[in-house]
This record gives C-alpha cells, sequence and structure tokens, in this order.
C-alpha cells in the first residue's frame, strides 16, 4: 500500500493591533490593551491633553521599573534605552493630542504591561498623568514538518511506502514557534481523521511546538491514498 501525505498551513485572521479606548481611573490614570505581531510593528498611544494640562516637560515609556524610552521638551530630548534601543520611532505634534511611540520589530518578549508618564507644566488633578498600556504579543508558527516515528524527514506531498499488511505507520506533523500554540489536524481528502492525537512540547530554548501524531492500520485501506497534516493558527 501507498499513501501520498501533505502538510498545510491555514491562518485565520483577527485585528492584531486591536485596542480598546482609554479608561479614565480617579481622573489620573488610562489603560488600553494592545495586540501585536512579532516582527512587526506596534503602535503605543500616550494621550496628551495640552488644553487642560498646559505644555508638556516629559514622557517617559517604561516596562516595570526599566525605562525603555525618555522625551523632554526643553533641552530636548528623545532616546530610546535598553531593550527599545534601535527599535523605535516617535511621533509627537503641538497640533495633537495623541503621541505615538512606535516600536519595530516586535519580539515575543516584549509582552508586557507598559506605563507612560507626562510631566506637564500644570497639571492638576484632571490630567491623566500615568497611563498604561498592557501589550500581548502573538507569532505565526513555522510552516508544519513531517516526519516519521524515528524523526526521519519526510517531505511535502511525498508518496511513502509500500507497506506489509497489518504494519502500523506512524508520521508526526510539528510546526514550532507559534503563540498561542497551532493546532495540528489530519485529513483524509476533507475529512477529519479519527484516532488521531496531537500534544505540546516545550524545548530547552523555550520554544513551544504542537506535533500531531496519525497512526495508520494498513490491513484497513479506508486511508490509502491521500492524507493531509493541516495546521490551523488563529492571529
Amino acid at each position: 500500500m501507498f499513501v501520498k501525505v501533505f502538510s498545510a498551513w491555514v491562518v485565520l485572521a483577527a485585528a492584531v493591533t486591536a485596542s480598546v479606548p482609554f479608561q479614565h481611573e480617579e481622573g489620573k490614570v488610562q489603560r488600553d490593551d494592545k495586540t501585536g505581531l512579532a516582527g512587526e510593528s506596534v503602535s503605543l498611544y500616550c494621550e496628551v491633553d495640552r488644553e487642560m494640562c498646559g505644555n508638556v516637560h516629559s514622557m517617559k515609556w517604561s516596562k516595570g521599573f526599566k525605562r525603555l524610552f525618555i522625551y523632554s521638551e526643553d533641552p530636548y530630548v528623545e532616546n530610546a534605552e535598553g531593550s527599545f534601543l534601535g527599535r523605535t520611532i516617535f511621533h509627537y505634534s503641538n497640533e495633537t493630542k495623541n503621541s505615538t511611540l512606535e516600536v519595530f520589530p516586535m519580539r515575543i518578549e516584549d509582552e508586557g504591561e507598559y506605563s507612560c508618564e507626562i510631566t506637564f507644566f500644570n497639571a492638576h488633578e484632571g490630567c491623566a498623568m500615568v497611563q498604561y498600556v498592557n501589550l500581548t504579543i502573538q507569532a505565526i508558527p513555522s510552516y508544519p514538518q513531517l516526519s516519521f516515528e524515528d524523526g526521519s524527514r519526510v517531505q511535502n506531498a511525498t508518496t511513502v511506502g509500500p507497506f506489509d499488511e497489518a504494519e502500523v505507520l506512524i508520521l508526526n506533523c510539528e510546526s514550532s514557534g507559534g503563540k498561542p500554540v497551532a493546532q495540528v489536524t489530519w485529513y483524509n481528502g476533507t475529512h477529519p481523521i479519527a484516532g488521531a492525537w496531537g500534544r505540546i512540547k516545550e524545548k530547552r530554548t523555550g520554544v513551544v511546538s504542537y506535533a500531531g501524531v496519525l497512526y495508520l492500520m494498513q490491513e484497513c485501506c479506508v486511508l490509502c491514498g491521500l492524507v493531509m497534516c493541516c495546521l490551523l493558527y488563529v492571529k
């Protein structure tokens, strides 16, 4: 019996940089949720209300206790620091109400909560002097790799066999690096194959992969012909 094996990659797209409107807490703190994709750019917004709070003395972006970007009008300073060094473009004008810190390229380790702290010359209780952004980073997984039980690779669109009757064929389909972790499903033509299963594996490097495992009993020729490993990833 011969089996032809394919792998496919399906990405369901959602908004990558979706955010929710700023919300005031006690008139001083604002919060924003944002999602970015590793390797792409993300814009972190910080609202500046000159009409209510006067001119800006400085703006500071931090993650936890680590300062990552500082802006000052007098004296003029615009510097990225730490992990943001060499990865930022700052957009700000006296004519707009928002400042934007664009970060490129995004990394998985950039995920976390950031704070933008503004110092105004005429600040009062109604001024949003501290604003937070909760940043979630997603990553597209690698293209699925096919292999036999012993780890030897199977090229895509390859016909494998022949196999003896009553022999068990074990195929692995693995993809790594996705965040969230992608799911693997085996198909016979357009129909999911019952009995296939998967497992999540984490390597020493911290890279998480998902392996879909398929067992084929060769005396049952329902699956003779074409099987396909389909990687499903929602971003």
